[in-house]
């Protein structure tokens, strides 16, 4: 069986980015690249892994790199020209022009985006999370996963030192644990909307028990979502039916 197509990466936004979102990103993007042969070149261990900038030479590969004797220059021009629309595709908007213009590799464009987004390897202030809100009308997944996103990139390494705990060293990496997620998803509900969590109690506790959690019906609660939102913003009847969910308020 064949592998089916992998589609571009979601666009990177213009704010809010995570370390950990951020990784994710541009490993979407570079399997993404992959997919054609022809960009292998200009990834990071290809023969043209670093090129001139657009804006001090036009051409932007001026002779044949590595083992690409006999290459095809006007071909890898334009072959460089496309990975470079592709790449910027996957960004906002406004960084289309940084990237055809001024960028000298892959690695470069990492670098650049990650300081303008002021991504750090950690972001050291958890209680920015405070920070974070929810719009009303944007992507309510996105949001969430905004949220769970900030939370993976403050999770604990090891060898960091939890003072609180009369100094203790971790001796693995911290993660997310299953009750930590349920924490998260609650958390995300009530900041998208403080009716939320009531309705969503009110709805999914009996069907949840030892062996189901909150998470469980992630994916449900997310599809239904507008939905519940348009009920409370509207003032809906008090009891609405919802695929397989009776809702009551």
């Amino acid at each position: 069986m064949s592998a089916g197509k992998i589609f571009q990466p979601s666009k990177l936004p213009e704010q809010g980015v995570t370390s950990h979102r951020f990784k994710v990103w541009r490993t979407e993007l570079e399997i993404f690249l992959a997919q054609d042969s022809q960009f292998a070149a200009f990834m990071a261990d290809g023969p043209y892994a670093t090129w001139v900038a657009h804006a001090v030479n036009p051409d932007r590969i001026s002779k044949p790199e590595g083992a690409d004797e006999k290459a095809d220059l006007p071909l890898r021009r334009t072959e460089l020209c496309t990975f470079l629309d592709r790449v910027s595709m996957a960004c906002h908007a406004r960084y289309y022009d940084s990237i055809m213009q001024h960028s000298t590799s892959l690695q470069w464009i990492y670098f650049h985006l990650q300081k303008d987004l002021k991504i750090q390897e950690k972001d050291v202030n958890f209680l920015n999370i405070f920070d974070l809100k929810y719009e009303y009308g944007t992507s309510t997944i996105e949001f969430y996963n905004q949220y769970r996103d900030f939370v993976i990139a403050n999770l604990r390494k090891k060898g960091d030192i939890i003072m609180w705990q009369g100094s203790r060293v971790l001796e693995f990496d911290e993660e997310l644990s299953p009750t930590f997620e349920d924490l998260i998803l609650a958390n995300v509900l009530g900041i998208i909307d403080k009716n939320l969590p009531s309705l969503v109690r009110e709805n999914y506790h009996k069907l949840m028990g030892k062996t189901k959690s909150l998470m469980d019906y992630k994916a449900d609660i997310f599809q239904h979502l507008s939905i519940l939102l348009m009920k409370i913003e509207e003032d809906l009847p008090n009891e609405l039916e919802i695929g397989d969910v009776h809702f009551a308020r």
